[in-house]
């Protein structure tokens, strides 16, 4: 007698099965570290620009009204450090001019070149108020 090796069509599927199911609940999971990872990395980077902003402050006693230009904060462009997010500054009262007339107040927005549903935009303000849009809170976005 004679005996067959070899997997079956239904062991194949059931392996197959759970494959799938493992990779349906890695694969999220992995997203949403990745996703943290990026944010805490869009949070140092945006502690840097609010740091060079008040710098630019105390030699100016004005804040900067862009994050670009030469004789503002000088950055080479909008992009984060990893090219995660792009960045955009906010002055108040809006339309002045650094060092002609006093820009008050500044926020920052970072919005993100990835897909984030969680937090589709983090923003600080001048005076350290944390923001966040998107379906996270902004405890969870800005942990």
């Amino acid at each position: 007698m004679q005996v067959a090796r070899g997997f079956t069509l239904v062991e194949m599927l059931v392996v197959l099965a759970i494959v799938a199911i493992l990779a349906a609940i890695a694969v999220p999971s992995y997203t949403e570290i990745m996703n943290r990872s990026y944010r805490s990395d869009a949070k140092a980077f945006m502690m840097q620009l609010a740091s060079d902003q008040e710098s630019f402050y105390a030699q100016n006693f004005s804040y900067a009204n862009s994050i670009t230009a030469a004789d503002q904060l000088a950055y080479d462009d909008l992009l984060s450090p990893e090219s995660r997010y792009t960045a955009a500054l906010t002055v108040q009262p809006a339309g002045c001019a650094a060092g002609v007339e006093a820009c008050r107040t500044y926020s920052f927005e970072l919005t993100p070149v990835f897909t984030d549903a969680k937090c589709t935009t983090l923003t600080l303000e001048g005076n350290g108020t944390r923001e966040s849009t998107g379906s996270g809170t902004v405890a969870v976005c800005w942990r």
